[in-house]
């Protein structure tokens, strides 16, 4: 399954690996996949740092 590309220096949207319009190289629009439990330690460590009243 194709995903959707962005230009980095026109700003457009497209499904090729070339921009149509600047003829540079896209890269995938979508932001990487975030695994909670891989970080839920890190996570709870800065949240209970600052709350030792």
């Amino acid at each position: 399954m194709k995903k959707i590309k962005k230009c980095i220096n026109c700003k457009i949207y497209t499904m090729q690996d070339i921009c149509p319009k600047c003829k540079n190289q896209t890269k995938i629009a979508h932001p990487p996949n975030f695994k909670f439990v891989k970080y839920l330690k890190y996570i709870q460590a800065t949240n209970n740092y600052g709350n030792n009243n």
